[in-house]
C-alpha cells in the first residue's frame, strides 16, 4: 500500500523503481481487490514495473511454471489485455491436462472455469464412447445400422493417445496432451476408412461439437474483456 500510495514522494517512488516478480504480484493482488487498476499513478506504475521485469531477465515465459501464474496474477491484476492473452495461450499450450488452481489469487476463478471446462470435455468424450460401444446404430445416421467398429476404434485409439482413456478408472492421472493440443487434433480428427460401399463419413462432425465448446472457453480465459 506505501507503494500504490506513494503519490509525490519522490523518494519512495525512486526506491520502488524495480520491483521482483514476487513482490509485483502481491500488488496485483492488492489492485484488484480494491479495483485500482485504472487509476493513475497505479496504471503509469504497473506498467513501468512489467516493462523493467521483462528488460531484466525476468519476461513472460514461454512454459508453464510457477512463475508464469504470478505474470498471469499480475497481467490480470493491472488489466493489461496483451500479457493476459499471452501467459494464457502459454498456459493452454504448454500445461499437460488440468492447470494448477492458485489459492488467493485473482486469477483463480477463470483457472476453476477453465478446468471446469476441460473435465467436461473428458466427460463428454467417455460419453461419446460409450455410445459407441453400447449403440448399434451409425451414430451419423441414425437410421442406418452401424456396419463397421471404426468408430469405435478410432475414438478409443486417439483417446488413449491423448492420455484420455484411462481417466474413465481413476482419478490420478492427468491427460497427456494440452487443452491446445485436445481443441486443435481432435477438432480435426480424422474419419474410419470405409469398404468402398459404405457411405461417405465425417468422424469429425460428432466430436467437432464437444471440442468446440472447449475452444469457446479457451477463448474467453485469454480474452480479458470476456472476464
Amino acid at each position: 500500500m506505501d507503494i500504490i500510495h506513494a503519490g509525490g514522494d519522490v523518494n519512495t517512488k525512486l526506491s520502488y523503481e524495480e520491483v521482483d516478480l514476487d513482490l509485483l504480484a502481491k500488488i496485483a493482488v492488492v489492485v484488484d481487490y480494491y479495483h485500482f487498476a485504472a487509476a493513475e499513478p497505479v496504471k503509469t506504475w504497473g506498467d513501468q514495473w512489467m516493462v523493467s521485469l521483462d528488460r531484466s531477465g525476468k519476461p513472460v515465459l514461454k512454459e508453464y511454471c510457477p512463475d508464469l501464474m504470478l505474470w498471469m496474477c499480475v497481467a490480470y491484476g493491472f488489466r493489461d489485455p496483451f500479457n493476459v492473452w499471452k501467459t494464457s495461450q502459454t498456459m493452454l499450450r504448454s500445461c499437460k491436462g488440468w492447470i494448477d488452481e492458485p489459492e488467493k489469487l485473482p486469477i483463480a476463478p477463470r483457472i476453476k472455469e477453465m478446468n471446469d471446462a476441460l473435465t467436461e470435455t473428458i466427460n463428454e468424450l467417455h460419453e461419446l464412447l460409450l455410445q459407441f460401444q453400447t449403440n448399434h446404430q451409425c451414430p451419423l445416421r441414425p437410421n442406418q445400422a452401424q456396419r463397421c467398429g471404426s468408430e469405435l476404434g478410432w475414438l478409443t485409439q486417439e483417446m488413449d493417445r491423448f492420455g484420455i482413456l484411462a481417466l474413465a478408472h481413476t482419478s490420478d492421472l492427468i491427460p497427456a496432451v494440452s487443452i491446445e493440443e485436445i481443441c486443435r487434433e481432435l477438432r480435426y480428427i480424422g474419419s474410419p476408412n470405409y469398404h468402398t460401399d459404405h457411405p461417405p463419413c465425417k468422424f469429425s462432425y460428432i466430436v467437432r461439437p464437444i471440442t468446440d465448446k472447449l475452444a469457446e472457453k479457451a477463448s474467453d480465459f485469454s480474452n480479458l474483456e470476456r472476464n
